[in-house]
């Protein structure tokens, strides 16, 4: 539908459309602050973007409005254009001469910003929109070939060995190098978290260039392993891009089962993967050990009566 009609109908109504009852608002809080990113954590990201969508849209009507007609106005082809320039990047890395025989796969995939998303980080960072940046991005993921290392290391000459890890290094700055190539980066918006990797082990670089009209797209680079790690690993941080900045966020371990079970409700849910969240060593069966783990960690009361409650809640048929 016309997303962008329906908030300006929002932002326009009569004065009875804006009134949001302390129920309302406190579900729309909840939405945002505990389903949404509960939802993106256990691999349903659609989901939880659905869910925020509507909450925001219930919480700031008229914000939301005025945002997606910026969207129109400011980014009508977002979604034509991103296979584009993920085509233009993939080409420009995997013909670049620098890089020939070096790399065993090349792959570049995009993502527009939701409107819902945009406006949490304007609401975190009280930012103008006009100085957001990633709206449209791209991420460069890069395999190196086999004897890259002992290529990359013959080139250098000396007779140093160079690691893996290095050499993957070397090529995502070899990579980088080609996006500036075929865009103009902004001063000051690079960010190597590969030399200097991030607390929780998280490695990538980050830019943003100008494409040729003057809008602004974010470029990262980094390998498959890198990925991996980013994903799965310690700097996985699927909460976080959800909405929740410390575990204490997740609200008491009660609400916590609760969202677990409609979670589980849901028909396009496998509890399988629900359960992944709390049984850590794949049994099938939630022991009391780690549902206190898991409370433990949420920052919450995780006491012998405090497990037993929540184990109730969760065994709903009674097995």
């Amino acid at each position: 539908g016309n997303t962008a009609g329906e908030g300006n109908t929002a932002g326009e109504g009569s004065a009875a459309a804006h009134v949001v009852t302390p129920a309302d608002a406190a579900l729309a809080l909840r939405g945002v602050q505990l389903y949404a990113p509960l939802a993106q954590a256990v691999g349903f990201a659609s989901l939880g973007m659905s869910i925020e969508a509507l909450s925001y849209r219930r919480l700031f009507p008229e914000a939301m409005g005025r945002l997606l007609t910026w969207y129109q106005q400011v980014w009508p082809d977002a979604q034509e254009l991103l296979p584009q320039l993920t085509s233009q990047l993939r080409s420009a890395i995997e013909t670049a001469p620098s890089l020939a025989g070096l790399l065993s796969s090349v792959r570049v995939t995009g993502r527009v910003k939701t409107p819902a998303s945009t406006l949490r980080k304007l609401l975190r960072d009280a930012e103008d929109v006009e100085r957001v940046r990633d709206v449209l991005a791209v991420r460069v993921v890069i395999a190196p070939a086999a004897e890259a290392a002992a290529e990359l290391a013959a080139s250098v000459g000396g007779g140093q060995a160079m690691s893996w890890e290095e050499a993957e290094a070397v090529l995502c700055y070899g990579a980088y190098r080609q996006v500036l190539r075929l865009w103009r980066e902004i001063p000051g918006r690079f960010k190597d978290f590969i030399a200097h990797p991030k607390p929780n082990g998280y490695q990538s670089l980050h830019t943003n260039v100008r494409l040729g009209d003057g809008r602004v797209l974010e470029v990262q680079l980094r390998s498959a392993a890198m990925h991996e790690r980013a994903e799965r690993g310690p700097a996985a941080h699927g909460l976080y891009k959800g909405g929740l900045d410390s575990p204490g966020a997740l609200g008491d371990g009660t609400e916590l089962s609760v969202t677990i079970r409609a979670l589980r409700a849901l028909p396009a849910l496998p509890q399988a993967s629900t359960f992944k969240l709390i049984d850590t060593d794949q049994s099938g069966y939630i022991e009391r050990s780690e549902l206190q783990d898991a409370l433990r960690q949420a920052g919450r009361d995780a006491s012998a009566a405090a497990v037993q409650a929540e184990l109730a809640l969760l065994d709903a048929d009674g097995d």
